[in-house]
């Protein structure tokens, strides 16, 4: 149970760190994340 727990908010951290960088990379280059969210 620890086990899985720890890895589920290891996950949502990556997420979380991902869709922050995702924001910040749109504000400076939304022309490199379009193809990326088209792809997601």
């Amino acid at each position: 149970m620890e086990a899985a727990l720890s890895m589920l908010l290891g996950n949502t951290a990556i997420a979380v760190a991902i869709l922050h960088r995702r924001r910040q990379g749109l504000i400076a280059s939304p022309f490199r994340l379009t193809p990326r969210r088209r792809l997601a």
